[in-house]
């Protein structure tokens, strides 16, 4: 993924990933960071790293220790990681969260979960350009395991949703599980056995996502479950002027 700094294209294309860029810095939970400052550069920057390395995505299921880090990035130095780590904690991505045996455990905060709607955004205006790389099932399944979380429902609905989206490769997803119209967990994957299926290609998802228009995605079982969950993967990230976020072509 390009530096969500960068801007994709002129016009409407760079107004759909400044906006939601905007609104996310403007919620930082120490108070708005001023989108030409430092600081926001800063956050900006480290938002499109710890995406393209998949810190995130290690992080977005579970809190991991920094051992599970860095064998879930490759194998990478664990002293090297914690500088990394430690800016994260700094700039309010990260918290500490204590562990067995004394580990600390690094987790994901809801304003870096919130950071997936200009990640999206950003993934969408890449996606119209020639050298845009292919969306992997593992950045499918991250951003639903960090924006799920995120999620508050009626409390009447209840019960496992599979999120799939078709890629070319084949499905990808996660299964959101819900009590009480809250969010227990996301497991990765799309779910077989799920009260409730959204299946759609990625186009359908971004539009579902983005603009709220979900016509394109199919559901199956539980319907009213199903567009639940939809209408709040929009509204979280998107809706209600959170993201800022301007109508968009798919």
């Amino acid at each position: 993924m390009r530096s969500l700094a960068e801007s994709p294209g002129a016009g409407s294309d760079a107004l759909a990933v400044s906006e939601p860029v905007e609104a996310w810095l403007g919620r930082h939970p120490r108070g708005e960071l001023p989108i030409a400052g430092d600081a926001a550069a800063e956050a900006v920057e480290m938002l499109a790293e710890g995406w393209a390395m998949t810190l995130f995505h290690a992080v977005a299921e579970r809190p991991r220790a920094t051992g599970e880090l860095a064998e879930a990035l490759g194998g990478v130095d664990r002293e090297a990681l914690e500088p990394t780590l430690e800016a994260m904690r700094r700039i309010g991505m990260l918290e500490r969260l204590p562990g067995r045996h004394g580990r600390a455990l690094h987790a994901a905060t809801d304003w870096l979960r919130e950071g997936i709607a200009p990640l999206i955004a950003a993934a969408h205006s890449e996606r119209h350009r020639a050298d845009a790389a292919p969306i992997e099932a593992l950045d499918v399944t991250g951003a639903f395991q960090l924006a799920v979380a995120l999620l508050s429902l009626p409390v009447e609905h209840r019960g496992a949703c599979a999120m799939i989206v078709e890629l070319d490769g084949g499905p990808a997803g996660a299964t959101a599980c819900l009590e009480e119209g809250r969010a227990v967990a996301c497991e990765p994957g799309p779910r077989a056995g799920a009260d409730a299926h959204c299946r759609g290609d990625v186009a359908a998802w971004f539009e579902a996502m983005i603009d709220g228009a979900d016509r394109q995605i199919e559901t199956s079982g539980n319907h009213d479950l199903a567009r639940a969950v939809l209408a709040a993967l929009h509204e979280r990230l998107f809706g209600g002027g959170a993201s800022g976020v301007s109508r968009s072509r798919t």
